[in-house]
Protein backbone atom coordinates (compact mmCIF):
# COMPACT_ATOMS: atom_id res chain seq x y z
CA UNK A 1 0.00 0.00 0.00
CA UNK A 2 1.66 3.22 -1.06
CA UNK A 3 0.69 6.34 -2.43
CA UNK A 4 2.40 5.81 -5.93
CA UNK A 5 2.15 8.76 -8.42
CA UNK A 6 0.61 6.53 -10.86
CA UNK A 7 -1.15 4.14 -9.10
CA UNK A 8 -5.12 4.31 -10.34
CA UNK A 9 -6.01 5.34 -7.03
CA UNK A 10 -3.59 8.35 -6.26
CA UNK A 11 -6.51 10.79 -6.95
CA UNK A 12 -8.19 9.01 -3.67
CA UNK A 13 -5.37 9.05 -2.01
CA UNK A 14 -4.22 12.75 -2.79
CA UNK A 15 -7.87 13.46 -1.37
CA UNK A 16 -7.21 11.22 2.01
CA UNK A 17 -3.91 13.26 2.88
CA UNK A 18 -6.00 16.96 2.38
CA UNK A 19 -8.67 15.49 4.21
CA UNK A 20 -6.67 14.22 7.18
CA UNK A 21 -3.53 16.85 7.29
CA UNK A 22 -4.10 20.72 7.01
CA UNK A 23 -1.69 20.86 4.14
CA UNK A 24 -3.85 21.91 1.38
CA UNK A 25 -4.39 19.92 -2.21
CA UNK A 26 -1.51 17.49 -2.57
CA UNK A 27 0.15 18.35 -6.51
CA UNK A 28 2.94 15.66 -6.42
CA UNK A 29 3.71 12.52 -4.31
CA UNK A 30 7.32 10.87 -4.58
CA UNK A 31 8.48 7.90 -2.68
CA UNK A 32 11.35 8.70 -0.77
CA UNK A 33 12.16 5.50 0.80
CA UNK A 34 10.79 2.20 0.47
CA UNK A 35 11.03 0.18 3.28
CA UNK A 36 9.30 -1.81 5.87
CA UNK A 37 7.57 1.69 6.65
CA UNK A 38 7.71 3.54 3.17
CA UNK A 39 8.66 7.21 3.38
CA UNK A 40 6.80 9.54 0.93
CA UNK A 41 7.44 13.70 -0.24
CA UNK A 42 4.27 15.46 -0.76
CA UNK A 43 3.99 18.58 -2.67
CA UNK A 44 0.94 20.18 -1.47
CA UNK A 45 -0.35 24.16 -0.75
CA UNK A 46 3.09 25.95 -0.17
CA UNK A 47 5.03 23.02 1.56
CA UNK A 48 6.79 20.07 1.03
CA UNK A 49 6.17 17.37 3.62
CA UNK A 50 7.35 13.76 4.06
CA UNK A 51 5.24 11.04 5.43
CA UNK A 52 5.64 7.81 6.69
CA UNK A 53 3.07 5.20 6.29
CA UNK A 54 3.46 2.27 8.98
CA UNK A 55 2.46 -1.20 7.50
CA UNK A 56 -1.44 -2.40 9.46
CA UNK A 57 -0.63 -4.46 12.22
CA UNK A 58 2.86 -3.73 12.81
CA UNK A 59 2.47 -1.12 15.19
CA UNK A 60 -0.08 -0.01 17.72
CA UNK A 61 -2.10 3.40 17.55
CA UNK A 62 -0.22 3.80 20.69
CA UNK A 63 3.30 2.61 19.44
CA UNK A 64 2.23 5.75 16.58
CA UNK A 65 1.27 8.28 19.06
CA UNK A 66 4.75 7.68 21.19
CA UNK A 67 7.17 8.42 18.45
CA UNK A 68 4.86 11.56 17.51
CA UNK A 69 5.12 12.64 21.30
CA UNK A 70 8.76 11.59 21.30
CA UNK A 71 9.28 14.55 18.38
CA UNK A 72 7.62 16.60 19.89
CA UNK A 73 9.32 16.33 23.01
CA UNK A 74 12.87 16.52 21.38
CA UNK A 75 11.70 19.44 19.17
CA UNK A 76 11.01 21.14 22.94
CA UNK A 77 13.73 20.76 24.54
CA UNK A 78 16.14 22.02 21.97
CA UNK A 79 17.16 18.84 19.51
CA UNK A 80 16.53 19.64 16.07
CA UNK A 81 14.34 17.25 14.53
CA UNK A 82 11.35 17.40 11.65
CA UNK A 83 8.45 18.18 13.60
CA UNK A 84 5.64 15.75 13.34
CA UNK A 85 2.60 17.32 11.03
CA UNK A 86 -0.40 15.35 13.38
CA UNK A 87 -3.65 14.70 11.19
CA UNK A 88 -7.05 16.87 12.32
CA UNK A 89 -8.63 16.67 15.46
CA UNK A 90 -4.96 14.64 16.21
CA UNK A 91 -6.57 11.33 15.34
CA UNK A 92 -4.51 8.44 13.61
CA UNK A 93 -6.16 7.47 10.51
CA UNK A 94 -5.27 4.90 8.03
CA UNK A 95 -5.04 5.35 4.01
CA UNK A 96 -7.13 4.27 1.94
CA UNK A 97 -6.73 0.77 0.77
CA UNK A 98 -6.35 0.21 -2.83
CA UNK A 99 -8.97 -1.23 -5.08
CA UNK A 100 -8.71 -5.07 -5.83
CA UNK A 101 -7.58 -5.19 -9.50
CA UNK A 102 -10.69 -5.12 -12.12
CA UNK A 103 -12.62 -3.35 -9.65
CA UNK A 104 -14.00 0.48 -10.69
Amino acid sequence: MGLQPDDKDAARRRRWVAATYAIGPVTAIRPLWVSTYPVYELTAGNGRYAVKLYRPGWQTENDIRWELDLLEHLSGSGIRVAPALRARGRQIRPPPRPHPPGTP
